[in-house]
């Protein structure tokens, strides 16, 4: 029964695509125009396209027919003649690339393939639960998990660079600011993925994401070594089949400024190929709220795309380049409040303490449509990431007598990924005719290869130039002036260590691979669908602790794991529907730990058991979801649980780590013009001994609004909005300070309501101006806290002002 609405889906492509291609392509136009003018060829054209609008007349007639006699019954008292209505995967107008309209600049996500949403740009701020998401392109209200798509009108309206900075309005917390980030509540850090494959990047500018994916809960079972508690999806933009260039200026109270170029459109026809391509790029520099702390910013994104029939191909290369400081470096008080006794403009960091992190990084895709059902995607990238810089940095803080100890240090490690990821899906009916259950597969495989080069040394002398090689300097903590005098060691002061004081550094590389299958059926059409997949994971690792030592003295490990997804989801109406889930992870123990019989621990298992609802009404214009969760990591260990005969340390499994909490996210576009969004969490992580797990947080809330006033008011053209977020009940390790007083193992730390808001005004179709204030009620407080020591603080109030040019 879905026949007829690919049918007129496909018709209506058809006329779009060659009226939009006849009106925009001068190359097209030149290829098969005749030298002079033909009435003839003029009239057949016309004919042609008015038989096809009468076609797609018929079908459409012909669907409102099938509509209006498969309205589902109250219960499915007895097999249903296979209804086109409901919440189904492959009848969700939204979930199926062959009924997804080609957009304009203002119009829907523009999808191309089921395994591509080419931009989500002019869509809104969420892609709530009428969109379709996942690796498996399936409708929001489908899947078994929570899953939120951020859109590129959000990330513009909050006008943030970094991915922790952006998502924090979604229940992701900053374990360090920039990429590392955790997500549930959970202590374990997450990295997101690129174009859905790993990376480990210290910072990565967002003016090349069109969007990003929140998954919540277990995704391991379909995306390479994910986490237990979810995984973050980021999407670069990709080529537009229509023409769009933006030139974006923007500077802030502080003196940071920032220039950005994004283009992108059709180049033309070659050989029945149509060529298009993208570029971004971005320039960057200035200083920040802190002091001693620049942001300097160069990317450069290129992007072609070619389609030739069934087949797309996108190729881009992703150059960025960050110079600034490599941790946070704010302190952390007896009583878990951020130490701003220097001064709130002080962030602990010393003169030239920068570091520079440089990407380069390569990815090709291919989507092939295999037949009406049936695609195929299979991608490849190639990724170096640099590390390198000197710095200065307390190692302990003495609050005994208000002093913390500084070294310094040269950082110089670098990266090499190379991912090859390999993806089929593809939608069918099974079943006879009087009841037809849709279903839909997906399997593949992956692998990536992980290299990571270490080299950290302090053997210049500190302070410079007269310390002591590799020396510490003990500083006044309240004393900015103190933190100013200190000599930070140039790149050149610092030489390799020798072999007996532990070499130059180590080389560790990591093997990942993975192969899926994931079966999703309508047991009941309409009423009940199902979901079980199942994944078999490898994981080696070699390890070499001194590259200087010839020949490498290497460590091998290797560890595997089938781990299984299986879910159910109740439709109860179009509208609203309700989930469970059971999903399993695996992770290795830590490399170089060994039991004391000599064996090598247990792998760490992960299971995620979930219950959740999700609503969707009015057309998408109120949807969300809300979830019990509990997520039991096993085998937990005491890495130094005793010492054997040789003095070697050996490991004891201690018991399981348990999270267990409720979140859920909400979307409304009731009133036009008006969009609000919301997102919670509240719960909590304890350890085998059941007491609060360092890093891991018990509540969050936050909401983002934006209002755009009518086109026929006073006040047409301008848009304002704004948000708060507040995430409480955050703990942390009290290792690394000295204090008299009580200072608890783990302490809480302080907490802050972040409040921002911009107002934008539409001078006309091209020009845009707007005004950004973050930090609304200027309160100082940690942003991401990864030891008592190591902290981002958050920035007092800033305001910015950005115009943009649009043609």
């Amino acid at each position: 029964m879905l026949f007829p609405r690919f049918g007129a889906a496909l018709a209506r492509l058809y006329i779009v695509s060659c009226v939009a291609l006849a009106a925009t392509s001068p190359m097209l136009r030149a290829q098969n125009a005749p030298s002079s003018p033909d009435a003839n060829s003029l009239a057949e054209l016309q004919a042609e396209v008015a038989a096809l609008k009468a076609a797609l007349s018929q079908k459409d007639a012909e669907l409102a027919r099938l509509k209006g006699a498969a309205a589902p019954a109250p219960a499915p008292s007895a097999p249903a003649e296979a209804p086109s209505a409901g919440p189904v995967p492959s009848a969700s107008a939204s979930s199926s690339a062959q009924v997804a309209p080609i957009a304009g600049e203002e119009g829907s996500p523009v999808q191309m393939s089921e395994f591509e949403v080419t931009t989500t740009q002019g869509h809104g701020y969420v892609s709530g639960n009428s969109a379709s998401a996942f690796k498996t392109d399936e409708s929001l209200m489908a899947l078994p998990q929570g899953d939120i798509v951020v859109t590129s009108d959000l990330i513009r309206d909050l006008d943030y660079i970094n991915t922790t900075d952006v998502l924090q309005y979604f229940g992701v917390q900053a374990a360090a600011q920039g990429e590392f980030m955790t997500l549930r509540g959970n202590s374990t850090v997450s990295l997101p993925y690129l174009d859905e494959g790993p990376e480990i990047p210290t910072w990565e500018d967002d003016a090349i994401i069109d969007s990003y994916e929140v998954i919540k809960g277990p995704a391991q079972t379909l995306y390479l070594n994910a986490g237990l508690s979810g995984v973050i999806l980021k999407a670069t933009k990709k080529p537009l089949p229509y023409n769009q260039e933006i030139l974006t200026a923007s500077i802030d109270d502080n003196g940071l400024y920032r220039l950005t170029g994004d283009f992108t459109g059709p180049i033309g026809v070659l050989g029945g190929a149509q060529f298009s391509y993208r570029f971004v790029g971005v320039y960057q520099h200035g200083n920040t709220y802190f002091m001693n702390l620049p942001n300097n910013r160069e990317v450069l994104f290129p992007e072609l795309g070619i389609k030739y029939r069934n087949t797309t191909v996108r190729v881009y290369y992703n150059l960025q380049i960050i110079k600034g400081e490599q941790d946070g470096q704010d302190i952390m008080t007896p009583n878990g409040d951020l130490y701003t006794g220097a001064g709130v403009h002080e962030a602990n960091q010393p003169p030239n303490n920068l570091n520079e992190f440089e990407t380069r990084h390569v990815y090709a895709e291919l989507d092939q449509k295999l037949s009406n059902n049936w695609e195929m995607k299979l991608s490849g990238a190639y990724w170096n990431y640099l590390d390198f810089g000197n710095f200065a940095y307390a190692t302990d803080v003495n609050w005994n007598n208000n002093t913390e100890n500084f070294i310094s240090r040269i950082d110089n490690e670098k990266w090499h990924f190379w991912t090859v990821i390999n993806d089929y899906q593809g939608h069918y009916d099974i079943g006879p005719s009087t009841w037809e259950m849709p279903a839909r597969d997906a399997f593949g495989w992956a692998f990536s290869s992980q290299v990571d080069k270490q080299a950290y040394w302090t053997t210049a002398p500190f302070p410079y130039p007269n310390g002591p090689i590799g020396g510490s300097v003990n500083v006044p903590v309240n004393s900015a002036a103190a933190i100013n005098a200190l000599q930070n060691p140039p790149v050149s002061a610092f030489s390799p260590p020798s072999v007996a004081d532990g070499g130059p550094g180590g080389d560790f590389e990591t093997e990942l691979s993975t192969m899926y299958a994931q079966h999703t059926m309508d047991l009941i059409p309409n009423w009940l669908t199902v979901v079980a997949g199942f994944t078999f994971n490898s994981i080696a690792t070699e390890s070499v602790t001194d590259w200087a030592v010839l020949p490498w003295n290497a460590t091998f490990e290797s560890v595997s794991q089938w781990n299984h997804r299986l879910a159910a989801v109740i439709h109860l109406g179009p509208s609203v529907s309700i989930y469970a889930l059971d999903s399993t992870t695996f992770t290795p123990p830590a490399t170089g730990l060994f039991l004391e019989n000599g064996e090598l621990p247990p792998n760490q298992l992960g299971t995620g058991t979930e219950l959740g609802l999700k609503w969707n009404f009015l057309g998408g214009k109120i949807s969300g979801e809300s979830a019990w969760f509990k997520e039991v990591l096993t085998n937990g260990l005491n890495s130094t649980a005793g010492t054997l005969p040789n003095g070697a340390l050996y490991a004891a499994v201690i018991g399981s780590v348990t999270l267990e909490g409720v979140d859920g996210d909400a979307s409304f576009t009731i009133v036009p013009g008006w969009q609000l969004i919301g997102s919670w969490y509240a719960g909590h992580q304890v350890d085998p001994f059941n007491q609060p797990v360092p890093g891991s947080y018990n509540n969050f809330w936050a909401a983002y609004t934006r209002y755009d006033f009518p086109k026929n008011e006073p006040l047409a053209g301008i848009t304002t909005g704004g948000g708060v977020s507040r995430l409480g009940g955050r703990w942390q390790s009290t290792g690394g300070l000295t204090y008299s007083g009580y200072l608890p193992a783990i302490e809480k730390v302080e907490v802050g309501t972040l409040v921002n808001g911009f107002v934008q005004y539409q001078f006309n179709k091209h020009w845009d101006f707007r005004v950004v204030c973050d930090n609304i009620l200027d309160q100082h407080y940690p942003v991401a806290v990864e030891t008592a020591f190591i902290i981002d603080p958050s920035p007092g109030r800033i305001f910015s002002f950005e115009t943009a040019y649009k043609y």
